[in-house]
């Protein structure tokens, strides 16, 4: 395919009181089928030709994808954006010139090239004096690839970093220049240990880890340096397994982490490891085929309030989320649980929302949510149920003898609920619990009419007597 370049024709950086003005952006912007600019920001893909822009620009964003695009000193001459993106545009080291963002180096912030077929971090990098945001992953680079002195050059006001592909066989020791580091993000990496002081240098300021797709084993004991850390997304590492959640990291260690994500690691048991963290609010371990929780495990986390297990190959809500005393949110999607028996929610009083959506649920008890005065929302789209569960009425008293004033949704959404007279006792706690808001969502499957239309149009005009079963 034709080799094509990217020409902007003068562009001014101008402020108004202190902030950017963007207005001239947009302003008489060619028309193209290939490029567009809007809300501050010019897109383009699939280029056969060259734009021509006969004004100054500044804008909020460019970003130019799947194209095949050398980028020269003279691309971005005069153009101002804050934040470049050249994903997939199968850029490699010898059609990006060393001077190609230096027109760009006191403007840019972030800088996207993922996706590309970089071998190396190119050179001209290293002339952006303010670049916070650096995303390279999805390239081919080799952790010797990361060159010292572009790291040194970036060093002092990079935040965010991106990086990882098929080449990544061990860690980029010159990483150890990013002192300002924020947020570290490593993707499909092949590299099976990481080195203790693999932190080094921004062990200090570093607040959220992401390494997903990796080859490693085990969780890292690198990450217990990271004194600062409050987010760990330790994602699909398909050769953890129960094992590599058995790290020795002590009560003490990592005191601000309070969001961690450990989905699709092979792990069958609730991991006791993070009963550690002491400050832990949030946990997800989605895709996960976990077989069981022990009631030690779950009573470590009890200061948890937010517990996502979708497509964990559950059966049943295990008991020992009873100990998790704090818990006010619950995702149990896409399981295999059939029913929603009395105990297994009664001890979650300080539960708001609870999510059971893609469950073959047949039957749920009516007092199933008898104990839940808090609970304001109750997702349970395409399940197996045919009528609106009982546990309804069980959650409006709950509220009502709480004397809560709460809205409650409830969520019955690509269902086969029958709406009919039988549902009279519906509308009899309607009107009896006045000061309970109830939503439902959904629609009939007996008549064409959603169900909460049905609810106020068609129920109170059924004979009484109707109770729930």
């Amino acid at each position: 395919m034709k080799v094509l370049r990217w020409f902007f024709v003068c562009c001014l950086h101008s402020e108004t009181f202190g902030q950017i003005d963007y207005s001239s952006c947009c302003s008489n912007f060619p028309d193209s089928t290939l490029c567009g600019c809007e809300n501050e920001v010019i897109q383009c893909h699939n280029l056969i030709s060259t734009p021509s822009l006969r004004q100054d620009r500044r804008c909020r964003v460019v970003d130019i994808r799947e194209s095949y695009l050398p980028i020269t000193p003279f691309d971005f001459n005069h153009i101002q954006t804050d934040r470049l993106i050249l994903s997939n545009n199968h850029l490699n080291n010898s059609n990006i010139d060393p001077l190609a963002f230096n027109n760009l180096k006191d403007t840019l912030k972030e800088l996207v090239l993922s996706n590309n077929l970089l071998t190396s971090v190119p050179q001209a990098i290293k002339e952006l004096n303010h670049l916070e945001l650096l995303d390279l992953s999805g390239n081919p680079i080799s952790a010797n690839s990361f060159d010292e002195n572009v790291m040194r050059g970036i060093g002092d006001t990079l935040t965010d970093l991106r990086f990882g592909g098929p080449e990544l066989t061990s860690w980029p020791s010159t990483l150890n220049h990013l002192q300002a580091l924020q947020k570290l993000t490593v993707t499909e990496s092949v590299f099976t240990l990481m080195p203790f002081d693999a932190f080094h240098g921004f062990q200090g300021t570093l607040k959220e880890l992401t390494i997903q797709h990796s080859q490693l084993s085990s969780i890292p004991l690198a990450v217990a340096s990271l004194r600062y850390l409050e987010v760990l997304r330790f994602d699909d590492n398909h050769k953890v397994g129960n094992q590599g959640m058995q790290a020795p990291i002590v009560s003490g260690l990592l005191p601000y982490l309070y969001n961690v994500s450990l989905q699709a690691d092979n792990i069958t048991e609730f991991p006791q490891i993070l009963g550690v963290f002491e400050k832990l609010k949030n946990v997800v371990l989605d895709r996960n085929n976990l077989k069981f929780v022990s009631d030690e495990s779950a009573a470590s986390v009890n200061q948890t309030s937010s517990l996502s297990l979708r497509d964990s190959g559950l059966t049943r809500i295990p008991e020992a989320f009873q100990r998790i005393a704090a818990l006010e949110s619950l995702d149990l999607s896409i399981n295999n649980i059939h029913s929603i028996d009395t105990k297994d929610l009664r001890q979650l009083v300080h539960l708001k929302t609870l999510l059971l959506n893609s469950n073959p649920i047949l039957y749920m008890s009516p007092n199933a949510l008898s104990n839940n005065r808090m609970l304001e929302r109750v997702e349970l789209k395409s399940t197996n149920l045919t009528k609106v569960p009982c546990a309804v009425k069980g959650l409006m008293l709950a509220h009502l003898h709480a004397g809560s004033s709460r809205n409650i949704t409830v969520d019955l959404q690509f269902n086969q609920i029958q709406c009919t007279c039988e549902l009279q006792w519906l509308h009899v706690a309607i009107t009896t619990m006045p000061s309970i808001s109830l939503k439902i969502e959904g629609r009939c499957d007996t008549i064409e009419k959603a169900i909460q239309e049905y609810i106020n149009d068609d129920l109170p005009a059924c004979p009484g007597g109707a109770k729930c079963s």
